[in-house]
């Protein structure tokens, strides 16, 4: 097999423009990817480098650099892109940490303590990072440490495989490798909610006004909920693996495994003709 071949490759579509761009990892010192904007891109290094690069000249605008030497495996922003949540391998051990987007610094490193790590969220205030973990999910303060809320109802070996935070950031999607999502009150502690029909989830979303959760599945489905009742109000088979899912203003951006990705439009008939139509949301796709 061509060395080429073995490098990351991911498709941007723009909602606005129409337009696709391709990123591609241009040696294999990239592993991993992460999008800022319709302009920028993240790229984690082996060596532990965060590069930020433009879109449409592909040159390296910034370049942050980890005090510690070690591959960036994984990175989040938070809803105002303001932090960067991290997760880098240094010897044997993952090590979040929490960046300042706009001083290129690192506010603080945090222990995760052996724990092997899947995914992670940040706050908008960057005083959390929260990583989804085997059998819980841990919660990394400025503190420097992190402690676990466990899964009361699954077993300690199913991984989390996505997080996501609503706009108030009191309420926290977490998805185990099981065929179920929970929806847990991160001042209580407590879990709030459980979807039983999502299959095993991928990736998921709040959207803006929180009145929906979006999951991307293994099945190779779409699914809206109702995040006030847990019903499942739409399901589409999207032919290939979701592995991410961005809520924007009226709609849904899935981005799949083959390179291609859909845009879903949101229509709630209760606002738009409410005698005529149902009461029941509906997701329309464009593609």
């Amino acid at each position: 097999m061509d060395e080429e071949d073995d490098r990351i490759n991911l498709r941007i579509w723009n909602s606005v423009s129409g337009m696709v761009s391709e990123l591609e990892a241009r040696n294999d010192e990239e592993i991993s990817f992460h999008v800022i904007d319709k302009n920028r891109f993240l790229v984690g290094t082996k060596s532990g480098e965060i590069l930020v690069i433009n879109f449409q000249t592909r040159q390296v605008e910034d370049i942050m650099q980890s005090t510690k030497e070690g591959p960036v495996l994984l990175m989040c922003l938070n809803r105002a892109k303001s932090l960067l949540g991290c997760m880098q391998l240094v010897g044997r051990s993952l090590v979040g940490s929490i960046w300042d987007m706009r001083l290129k610094e690192c506010r603080q490193m945090i222990d995760f303590e052996g724990e092997e790590i899947f995914c992670l969220a940040v706050t908008l205030k960057g005083d959390l990072l929260m990583a989804g973990a085997f059998g819980g999910i841990l919660i990394g303060s400025m503190k420097g440490t992190a402690r676990k809320l466990a899964f009361k109802s699954t077993k300690p070996g199913y991984a989390t495989n996505a997080l996501a935070l609503n706009s108030s950031e009191r309420l926290l999607a977490v998805a185990p490798n099981i065929p179920k999502t929970d929806i847990w009150d991160l001042k209580t502690e407590k879990i709030v909610l459980t979807l039983r029909r999502t299959g095993i989830v991928q990736c998921l979303c709040f959207s803006r006004k929180d009145k929906y959760l979006f999951t991307g599945s293994q099945d190779k489905k779409l699914k809206m909920f109702s995040v006030s009742t847990g019903s499942l109000l739409k399901d589409i088979y999207v032919y290939a693996n979701l592995v991410t899912v961005i809520a924007t203003q009226d709609m849904i951006l899935g981005g799949i495994e083959l390179g291609q990705v859909l845009a879903f439009r949101i229509h709630d008939p209760v606002t738009e003709e409410p005698r005529k139509q149902s009461r029941q949301s509906q997701l329309c796709s464009l593609w």
